[in-house]
């Protein structure tokens, strides 16, 4: 399914659609990561004049996953927590996904709700040209199934058969007001193996991993009252931070720029932002956990010491913007943009 919406001029026209392969297959414990170019988003215009800035993109799942056609080992609906999707390349048009301020973190499909894929994207999708002009842009992602020992629980009774569940998603393209411009619905199949390989490695996480929880992964503040601009704002995001380390560790920040810019090409000074972390769930062994402004060096945010496993340990994630009383003289009005790097460091 795909929706057409009208830009600012009656003769120009934006269609958005998803094209997918569908099927992905899972026969190991270790779960599966579809190709690169497993998913296609095409974002398609043409006309004399359109503009929509700050555009954004999510995914919603359309109803539980249940099995096509047999019955699974627990009786329940596949867990949506387990599937997750990851940008991975872009046509180098227009809209990429370097430019769009895209996220390269999973960001997993929720059970209720939606997801941001992109959230208030930097780059517009725009065009003004005296003649009739065509332009489009495509971005590629792969689609992640979990692995684990909780996949024995939704193989087919049947122990002869594999089982097919279906996944029906919802993407959707928002102007920055969250007016619907497009939408296109993909039907994904997923089979599960009723004999998966690799059963000696279920449930092993890694020795060293980082990952950032698909909201943090694209965190606003937003000032909107007088009290806002004399105080500043905050914005927290509980376990937002996911840590495997099997020894002493620390966990880096930097920002990819000198400065955050608004699609004016306005500057604001980076120090305006503060990024702190705090324990979350399943936090061990602490060593400290600085508050830093930001910079376009490596700060460490934190400092932890190896429990002797690999078990996950999960932070909250604090961002702090606050102006000093010359910068608010200066500002002005309009979202700015910035992207930041986390590297987890064994030491």
């Amino acid at each position: 399914m795909g929706l057409l919406a009208a830009g600012k001029s009656a003769v120009a026209q934006l269609t958005f659609a998803v094209y997918s392969q569908n099927y992905t297959e899972v026969t190991s414990y270790l779960g599966r990561e579809t190709g690169d170019y497993f998913n296609n988003m095409h974002i398609q215009y043409q006309g004399t004049s359109i503009n929509f800035p700050q555009w954004s993109v999510s995914v919603r799942l359309l109803s539980p996953i249940v099995p096509r056609y047999a019955t699974n080992v627990s009786g329940k609906s596949f867990p949506v927590e387990k599937i997750s999707f990851r940008f991975t390349q872009d046509d180098n048009q227009q809209l990429t996904l370097a430019n769009t301020g895209a996220t390269r973190n999973y960001v997993i499909l929720p059970p209720a709700n939606e997801a941001m894929l992109i959230k208030h994207a930097k780059e517009p999708i725009f065009l003004q040209e005296a003649n009739n002009t065509h332009r489009q842009s495509t971005l590629s992602f792969s689609m992640k199934i979990e692995g684990g020992k909780y996949l024995d629980q939704y193989k087919n009774t049947d122990i002869y058969s594999p089982i097919q569940y279906g996944i029906p998603v919802l993407y959707t393209l928002y102007d920055r007001n969250g007016n619907v411009l497009g939408a296109h619905r993909v039907d994904y199949t997923l089979q599960i193996g009723n004999n998966l390989t690799d059963g000696n490695l279920i449930d092993v996480e890694p020795n060293y991993s980082l990952s950032i929880g698909a909201e943090a992964s694209n965190a606003s503040l937003v000032f909107n009252t007088l009290r806002d601009y004399e105080e500043g704002v905050t914005a927290t995001y509980q376990d937002a931070v996911k840590v495997n380390a099997l020894t002493g560790y620390e966990l880096q920040v930097k920002a990819l720029g000198n400065e955050l810019t608004s699609e004016h090409g306005d500057p604001l000074n980076l120090a305006i932002l503060t990024v702190s972390l705090s324990p979350g769930s399943k936090t061990k062994i602490v060593r400290s956990l600085p508050s830093v402004k930001l910079s376009n060096i490596d700060q460490v945010v934190l400092e932890g010491d190896g429990a002797g496993d690999k078990s996950a340990q999960f932070f909250n994630l604090n961002y702090r913007a606050k102006f000093t009383r010359e910068q608010l003289k200066q500002v002005k009005s309009g979202a700015y943009h910035i992207s930041l790097r986390y590297l987890l460091m064994p030491k």
